[in-house]
């Protein structure tokens, strides 16, 4: 008979080995229904447990990659003994949330830095105007966090190249928009800066940068229209007076509609009834194998397919060709959710999901969609800058149930096909591609991937995608 779990058994391997104690919080947390946040915290509430969890892992090797089970122990340990506050973890916490080769270890300790006050905060942050300097985006945010929450000034927040005001971006809207645990509210101070004039022309003019435009948008989207709009309409006219005043072009038009051959659109057509052929036995396959589906896997074309395509053209300007018979013949694809019988989920529903796979599952909306997103927003093509860039899905981030980007494709003109960001090929080839790869192109960059995956064609004929190179 298996000796019952308790926090005193959990407590003693902690004396033992860092797997030893990983198996045992893992134990504890299944067994009394909670995280391993959650056994931390009452572990460390006894007296003396930092001490020994810390000793633990001063004596463990965490400079190499570690398996799940451990990592997750060590990134919540380092995340909860920086929220307490445990000053001799202070040397340990910075360098695994600077050297750590895995960015969850970097990310979630990179938190618990914060609970050392002004020391954390010029542990994460590094001088005023200092690259934040990781590979990964996360990080970096929480870095630059650190530098708005030391109150560093615009001037040295604001400059550097793309990736760092991306990371700025994001760092602003995690800050406002971070409720309080206790009250619930969020920090008026954090949106009172974000309002303050350097402040709000910053972020607008981010906005009509192409680069930022999406993340400066989700900032702007937390702070009272009324503060930016009037900022942003003035500094879109100033964009379209340069504009004007610049000497005439002669570069070809890109091709409209009506300028794309009947034989072109017919092909496209085709191409477009086979993925839908696919797209159906794949979801039957799933469904056969009781996948669990976050919404519904696949949507029926609108009947009003062309009055509403009409009134969103009116809204954002054209629509590219090759989306607009997509609604019309597909309708609109989803393949998120969880298989039963993957090694890993591809949704994340809570915490002991962890690790995920990104499978960047094929997810692209419905025309009906597009028009309540058009509709929510406050573009207007009569007076824009830039062109309307219309969000078809989340990014593969997104697409596991974490805080991601977007999948865009950019409108304004009514060409035959049209890149897909973040992808950057045509919409046509990373729907063909995504199907081959049974609906989760990701598993292209998965080694253990599950078995059948590329998935051969059984409509049209197109050679399965290469295995990625070892």
């Amino acid at each position: 008979m298996t000796e019952p779990v308790t926090l005193e058994l959990v407590a003693a391997t902690a004396d033992v080995s860092l797997a030893d104690f990983a198996a045992a919080v893992v134990r504890q947390q299944r067994a009394a229904s909670s995280t391993v946040r959650g056994v931390l915290a009452a572990l460390c509430a006894r007296a003396g447990f930092p001490a020994r969890l810390l000793a633990l892992l001063e004596r463990s090797a965490l400079t190499t990659a570690m398996e799940p089970s451990l990592r997750f122990v060590v990134e919540a340990a380092g995340q909860h003994l920086g929220e307490i506050g445990f000053e001799p973890g202070f040397e340990l916490l910075v360098g695994l949330h600077r050297r750590h080769p895995q960015r969850e270890v970097r990310i979630y300790v990179g938190h618990g830095l914060f609970g050392f006050g002004r020391r954390g905060l010029d542990a994460l942050a590094g001088p005023p105007g200092a690259d934040p300097g990781d590979l990964d985006p996360i990080v970096n945010m929480i870095r630059l966090k650190a530098a708005l929450h030391r109150g560093d000034d615009h001037a040295a927040l604001t400059g550097g190249d793309v990736g760092r005001r991306l990371a700025l971006l994001a760092a602003l809207d995690n800050t406002i928009s971070t409720r309080d645990p206790v009250s619930g509210e969020i920090d008026p101070a954090a949106v009172a800066r974000v309002s303050e004039p350097q402040w709000l022309e910053w972020i607008v003019a981010a906005s009509l940068d192409p680069p930022t435009a999406v993340a400066a948008e989700r900032v702007l989207n937390r702070v009272p229209r009324e503060t930016w709009q009037p900022l942003k309409k003035r500094l879109q006219a100033e964009a379209r007076t340069a504009k004007a005043a610049l000497p005439a072009t002669t570069a070809k038009r890109k091709p409209s509609a009506k300028g794309a051959s009947g034989a072109a659109i017919a092909a496209l057509d085709e191409s477009l009834v086979e993925i839908r052929s696919e797209l159906d036995l794949i979801v039957g396959e799933l469904r056969a194998a009781n996948f669990v589906f976050v919404g519904e896997p696949l949507g029926t074309p609108a009947d009003d397919h062309a009055a509403r395509l009409e009134a969103l053209e009116r809204q954002i300007g054209p629509v590219p060709v090759a989306l607009a018979r997509f609604w019309a013949i597909v309708g609109s694809v989803d393949l998120r959710g969880n298989h039963p019988a993957w090694a890993r989920p591809t949704w994340l529903r809570t915490d002991a999901d962890e690790p995920v796979w990104h499978a960047d599952p094929i997810v692209i909306c419905s025309l009906e969609t597009a028009v309540e997103e058009a509709d929510d927003g406050d573009y207007d093509v009569t007076d824009a800058v830039l062109p309307y860039e219309l969000a078809v899905a989340g990014d593969a981030v997104a697409k596991a149930n974490y805080s991601g980007g977007r999948t865009s494709l950019r409108c304004g003109n009514r060409a035959i096909n049209v890149t897909i960001e973040p992808h950057r090929i045509p919409l046509l080839d990373y729907l063909r591609s995504a199907v081959l790869w049974g609906g989760f192109p990701g598993f292209a960059t998965i080694r253990a991937r599950p078995p059948g995956y590329p998935r051969p064609s059984k409509v049209f004929q197109t050679r399965a995608p290469r295995r990625p190179q070892r």
